[in-house]
Formats: C-alpha cells, structure tokens, sequence
C-alpha cells in the first residue's frame, strides 16, 4: 500500500493502515494545468525528481479514444518527450525499486 495523503480525511488513512502495512510513503507535490481538454500534471517527487503527466480528456467517447490519444502525444512531441521518457511505473514502485 502507498501511503495516502496526510490531508485525507473521513478516516480513511486510518483505516487502510490498520488493515495493510505501508511498504512506501510517496511524498510529492502537484501542480494541474489545462489547455482546452488536455490536462496537465507537474509532479516533484521526494527522493525521485519531476515528472508530467498529459491526459487529454473526454466525455462519454467524444471525442474518440484515438484522437485523445492523438493530442496526448502531439503535446509530448511539443514538450519533446521521447518514448524512451516515459514511465510506466508508479511512484512508489520506484521508490521502492530504489531501496533494493
């Protein structure tokens, strides 16, 4: 389990840490910006460094998955972000992948 936000409320922190054990803590900041349906994630994470993340975003299939998919990687062309830049993993399965 990766340890949830220090903020969250109703309990639920509480909860999932008395019925699973923390592996890791992620601890990160986060930035969102738009521009028109695509959002944007600026994340500067402890012990691993700054990652973005593109989700261009629809609404009940429209536009199509393909064209979502087409603007994503039309802002990583932009940005130049390569395929061998991207990440697959979580944060916390890098943080633990660094431990090892």
């Amino acid at each position: 389990m990766t340890e949830l936000d220090p903020e969250a409320s109703c309990g639920v922190r509480e909860i999932l840490e008395a019925a699973l054990p923390v592996r890791v803590r992620v601890r990160k900041t986060r930035e969102i910006f738009f521009i028109d349906n695509v959002k944007f994630h600026l994340d500067t994470v402890d012990g691993l460094g700054s990652y973005v993340e593109i989700e261009a975003q629809g609404r009940e299939g429209t536009p199509p998955r393909e064209v979502l998919e087409a603007q994503a990687a039309q802002w990583r062309a932009k940005l130049g972000i390569a395929d061998a830049d991207l990440e697959p993993r979580s944060y916390s399965d890098l943080l633990e992948d660094r431990r090892e």
